[in-house]
């Protein structure tokens, strides 16, 4: 009872700081993350362990999982999408739960390891509330990093068990399983194994040799991990062409570590990452001799007989920059953005941080009780007050681009081609159409050309949109979407053998490609070929499980057979899952034409 109230807590907590964020929109990344027509079906959530191997289709597996081998991430996307579909409000009830039980979970490990309650409790409501987390319900596609933060934890104090010899073949296999998962979410969990040592360094006073060795299975596990991404996927070949001075590289992290610690004293400019131009010159050596400094600090605390809490504070939060060392280099842009640091990467090492500030907090109360109260009510309601604000930024993509872009230092330009597709995708026209003229006074691409011409399709310039797709082809003539998009103003223009024609190439191209198929089905349906539309419309079923464009198609051809029997089970089953206002409409003008219509009942 005693921890569901503390669970109940801190949900309470976090839905006072994140409630006015619930009913925000997608961001960013959320977009293509839900693109991809494989997360209709449950069937294919298997492919979510597929990578891009040099010779499969890339299709296949899930986007960009030829360099970022995450198939965690696309699992609970896919679950949550055929949960919650397109609105956000559920998936932002979900990250809101799930980082509840982040800091439950802190809870549960501070106390375990500490036998601290109040410790336990006050490190868990700071962690909860810190502006630093507003990612993990203001971010759709966050879930990934509250399941591998919860899975790191629970992963250490089985081990912990193990090494205590309680059920230690069972404690092991769950510590292995934990810590298998939190990889399979994201690369730097590769930091499991240096916890793990220092764990049994710290609390069961063994030396480093010894904590090696109990150790070991975890590091047989990273050892496979590693070999798997550098072997399989193109990390490796990512990582062999960044080259740069390693001086320059130390001092430049040394900033980026001291950047991330800063945001923990004064949360200011909270955003998706920040970045870190390269040190030149007399920074190479002041930011070099700073690290240095600080690692002789901890050394300094490391030779002290006494392992206090402060060592561990300092240890547990610098072991986590480990794999950000090798995190930090951007695979994009190298040169502009320097290194780059997203805050989710050190949400465990941060854990360190709000260790300590509870263990300050505590000796303060204990020689100044009402003053201590007073202040820490005070920083609570000041961190909610700063988190609410900062779900209002994260709430509005246009502002919270420009919000984002003034925290990289040197200023980045203006990404015209994303501010244009923002636009395009928000209906506004004007706005969309003027950031369009900006991208294309330099090169475009294919993606530039195929939505400047669904930008044309929508104000009903067919021609300039033909135009405008077959100029995106001859630049990538693998590009479906543009097939796709040719073929519609073929079909608007009533030259129905040309699209035809283009929607078969966009289906050979991309064989999920659900928009073809349907525009195939279409076009049957005009021609009286009714077989046909039903054979596209059987192949759609078979990738997106009742897509209601695909059931009344289906309703439609069938009727045309007068197979009333298969009308009757596809205008079910459209009754049962159909949520589009227009396509149920459309299905009742249709019955109401039709004249055997003695199986629809007054519902």
């Amino acid at each position: 009872m005693k921890l569901l109230l503390v669970f109940g807590v801190l949900c309470g907590f976090c839905f006072m700081a994140y409630s006015n964020g619930l009913h925000n929109a997608f961001m960013w990344d959320d977009g293509p993350a839900f693109s991809d027509i494989k997360l209709k079906n449950l069937k294919f959530l298997p492919n979510a362990f597929f990578y891009g191997a040099p010779h499969s289709n890339p299709l296949d597996s899930f986007v960009n999982s030829d360099r970022y081998y995450r198939p965690m991430t696309y699992v609970i996307t896919l679950l949550s999408y055929l949960a919650f579909g397109k609105n956000p409000f559920g998936y932002h009830v979900l990250n809101l739960l799930l980082f509840a039980l982040m800091g439950f979970s802190v809870y549960i490990f501070i106390d375990f390891f500490f036998k601290n309650k109040s410790l336990a409790f006050i490190t868990s409501l700071l962690f909860a509330l810190h502006p630093i987390n507003v990612f993990y319900v203001d971010y759709i596609t966050s879930p990934i990093h509250s399941l591998r933060f919860i899975c790191m934890l629970i992963s250490l104090i089985f081990f912990m068990k193990a090494i205590e010899g309680a059920h230690q073949l069972i404690s092991y296999g769950v510590s292995l399983v934990c810590f298998i998962a939190a990889l399979l979410c994201h690369e730097t969990s590769v930091v499991l194994p240096f916890y793990g040592m220092f764990m049994v360094y710290y609390f069961k006073k063994r030396g480093l040799k010894e904590a090696a060795i109990k150790s070991l299975p975890y590091w047989s596990v990273l050892l496979l991990y590693l070999f798997f991404r550098f072997q399989f996927t193109g990390l490796g070949h990512a990582m062999a062409s960044n080259h740069v001075n390693p001086f320059h590289y130390m001092a430049t992290f040394s900033k980026i570590i001291f950047l991330y610690v800063s945001k923990l004293f004064f949360p200011q400019g909270i955003v998706f990452f920040w970045n870190s131009p390269w040190m030149r010159g007399l920074d190479v050596v002041i930011w070099t001799a700073g690290l240095l400094t600080v690692l002789a600090g901890w050394w300094l605390l490391a030779k002290s007989r006494d392992r206090n809490i402060i060592f561990f504070c300092a240890t547990w939060l610098l072991t986590g920059f480990i794999p950000v060392f090798w995190a930090a280099y951007p695979p994009y842009d190298k040169i502009y953005y320097g290194l780059i640091i997203e805050p989710q990467w050190l949400t465990f090492a941060s854990l360190g941080f709000f260790l300590f500030a509870a263990f300050l907090g505590l000796k303060i109360y204990a020689r100044w009780r009402k003053g201590a109260v007073l202040l820490f009510l005070s920083l609570l309601v000041l961190l909610i007050v700063v988190v609410r604000r900062d779900n209002a930024i994260w709430g509005d993509e246009y502002n919270y681009y420009f919000y984002w872009s003034q925290q990289i230092k040197p200023l980045p330009p203006v990404n015209y081609a994303y501010l244009a597709d923002l636009f395009l995708r928000k209906k506004e026209y004007i706005q969309a159409r003027y950031y369009f003229s900006k991208t294309l006074k330099k090169r475009p691409d294919a993606s530039d050309l195929n939505n400047l011409g669904l930008l044309d399709e929508k104000e009903g310039l067919w021609d300039k949109a033909r135009e405008e797709f077959l100029l995106s082809i001859r630049t990538d003539p693998a590009f479906s979407s543009a097939y796709n998009n040719l073929g519609v103003v073929y079909f608007k223009q009533g030259n129905y053998p040309s699209a035809k024609e283009v929607f078969l190439k966009t289906v050979t191209l991309n064989k999920y490609s659900i928009e073809a198929r349907s525009n195939l089905g279409l076009i049957c349906l005009l021609q009286a070929d009714d077989k046909g539309a039903i054979r596209y419309y059987q192949e759609i079923l078979n990738i997106v499980p009742y897509d209601e464009d695909s059931l009344l198609g289906l309703v439609q051809a069938y009727a045309g057979l007068k197979e009333l029997e298969n009308m009757e089970k596809y205008v079910r089953l459209l009754a049962a899952h159909g949520k589009d206002p227009e396509i149920l409409a459309a299905l009742k003008k249709f019955l109401a034409a039709h004249p055997r219509n003695r199986f629809i009942n007054g519902k």
